[in-house]
């Protein structure tokens, strides 16, 4: 399961090489990396379930200020069915799960900011939710790299 990700919320003027390379160092490199290491045990194994935490954020929706975030998680999606593709022939699975908001501190504006306020949607997620839900679609092997949360 590769669950890191980090966002730096900034518009695509406003963000900087370092916070756009933070992003993509934790949320594309990291999945890549770890992804990466264990493909020669499950490939030994001719088994294996690699699981990608991605996000409906780059894929199907956008705020104002995710911009290298929605870059981040859409190549998620793009990684992963690349990879479901390789390693099918070796019985693995790849997958990625894309769940929607996910309760947690809301930010809010500062004093003077232009930024507007991000209020948080009228129904969110819930961590164990998530982490329910991505139990479930490993055991069940229902999930498909086709198949989304």
């Amino acid at each position: 399961m590769n669950n890191a990700g980090v966002i730096k919320l900034g518009s695509l003027l406003e963000t900087t090489d370092e916070q756009r390379d933070l992003q993509f160092d934790i949320n594309i490199k990291g999945v890549w990396n770890v992804t990466k290491a264990v493909l020669p045990t499950l490939i030994a194994k001719q088994a294996g379930h690699i699981c990608n935490m991605s996000s409906v954020t780059g894929v199907k929706v956008a705020d104002p200020g995710e911009c290298a975030y929605a870059t981040t998680k859409a190549a998620i999606m793009g990684f992963t069915r690349a990879v479901a593709r390789e390693v099918a022939e070796y019985g693995i699975t790849a997958n990625a799960i894309l769940p929607g908001y996910v309760q947690r501190r809301w930010p809010t504006r500062s004093r003077g900011s232009r930024r507007r306020m991000t209020r948080p949607p009228p129904r969110t997620g819930s961590p164990m939710r998530c982490r329910c839900k991505s139990v479930w679609r490993r055991l069940t092997k229902s999930a498909s790299w086709r198949r989304f949360c």
